[in-house]
C-alpha cells in the first residue's frame, strides 16, 4: 500500500477554496500533472459523479475515471479510481484564522511497472502534489478579494 499526504494553508474562504480545489475544469490549472479533467454529468459535483481525467505520470499519458463516493459540502470530496491502479484521494478543506487549510490524502495499491517504482512514485507523487498545492495557493490568493455589496 501507498499513502501520501500533503497540505497547504490558503489566505481564501473555504467555500472559495472548496470550490476550486473540486471543479475538474479547474483542476489543469494547478494541477501540472492533468492535462484534461471533467465531470459526467454536467453540474455540481454529488456522490456517483464520474471524473475523467487525462494525466501524465512517470513519463507516461493516463486515463483515468474516478468516481465520488463522498461528498460534505465546502468540506471533504473523496473519490475512487481503479486505473491505473486502485486509489482513494481524500481532500479536506478546514477553516483556519487565516483562510482554508486544505489537506490531500492518497491510499492506493500500485501494481504491475508502479509496484516496481513504488518507493520513486511516493517521492514524486510527494513532491509534486506539494507543487500543485503551491500552485493553487499561488492562484487563488492572487484574485481580487470578494466584494460585498456595490
Amino acid at each position: 500500500m501507498l499513502k501520501v499526504e500533503i497540505s497547504c494553508e490558503i489566505r481564501r474562504p473555504v467555500e472559495e477554496v472548496f470550490a476550486y480545489a473540486t471543479d475538474p475544469a479547474k483542476t489543469p490549472e494547478w494541477k501540472s500533472s492533468v492535462l484534461e479533467s471533467r465531470a459526467e454529468p454536467v453540474g455540481p459535483m454529488r456522490v456517483g459523479t464520474q471524473i475523467h481525467t487525462v494525466m501524465k505520470l512517470l513519463g507516461r499519458r493516463i486515463e483515468s475515471t474516478a468516481e465520488v463516493t463522498e461528498l460534505v459540502p465546502n468540506r471533504k470530496l473523496v473519490q475512487k479510481a481503479n486505473s491505473p491502479f486502485p486509489v482513494e484521494v481524500t481532500c479536506l478543506a478546514e477553516p483556519t484564522s487565516a483562510g482554508t487549510e486544505v489537506t490531500a490524502t492518497a491510499v492506493a495499491e500500485p501494481g504491475g511497472f508502479f509496484k516496481m517504482a513504488k518507493p520513486v512514485l511516493v517521492r514524486i507523487i510527494k513532491k509534486q502534489g506539494q507543487a500543485e498545492l503551491q500552485t493553487m495557493k499561488r492562484l487563488l490568493e492572487a484574485r481580487e478579494p470578494a466584494r460585498v455589496g456595490n
